[in-house]
């Protein structure tokens, strides 16, 4: 039996299963990303929170490269972050939130505790009610139950939403609570 010849272009054919690879630093290296296609990487992850659009730009560009090197055609699939909803400032810097609780958010600016929570986003005001909310990279998540109008000190008025603790995500350790450290 001869050995195999271990640039085999045609590793992907007659399989119904699509491999899909995480491009990171591990593998941004263009003989990487050679040897994965070689293995029969279908699809190139690029993973768009971790990395600016420059280095997003040279991953691709060596992915064609690898690709056209190795003879074969490959996918590439951009993982697009959501919006990221940073909290803002906590009275003694914790909240602990408990399941079943109401709490509002607003996009006000401020201290926040168990009852309120500032959060930096102005898409706030368009959620709407029994939509998810995740907090705290997911760790958190929040079901809108209504939507009312709040009123800071100043007198302004503008839109907040009460929002109900589901649960923690199922992939998450369960917070005893939450603190501004710990946010993503």
């Amino acid at each position: 039996m001869e050995p195999q010849n271990d640039r085999n272009p045609g590793a992907h054919l007659g399989r119904r299963t699509k491999i899909i690879a995480t491009v990171g630093p591990a593998s941004w290296e263009p003989r990487v990303l050679e040897q994965l296609v070689e293995a029969g990487t279908d699809v190139f992850r690029l993973n768009f929170s971790h990395a600016g659009p420059e280095r997003q730009a040279e991953t691709i560009a060596a992915v064609r490269e690898a690709a056209e090197r190795v003879g074969r055609e490959v996918a590439i699939l951009g993982d697009l972050p959501g919006p990221k909803l940073r909290i803002g400032s906590m009275r003694g810097d914790v909240a602990e939130l408990e399941t079943g609780m109401h709490v509002t958010l607003t996009p006000e600016e401020v201290e926040g505790d168990r009852d309120t929570i500032p959060v930096q986003w102005s898409g706030v005001s368009d959620l709407r009610e029994d939509q998810l909310v995740y907090l705290a990279d997911g760790a958190i998540r929040l079901r809108v139950s209504d939507a009312e109008d709040a009123s800071t000190s100043a007198g302004s008025s503008s839109p907040s939403r009460t929002a109900s603790t589901c649960s923690r995500s199922p992939s998450s350790p369960p917070p005893p609570t939450w603190s501004r450290s710990r946010r993503g």
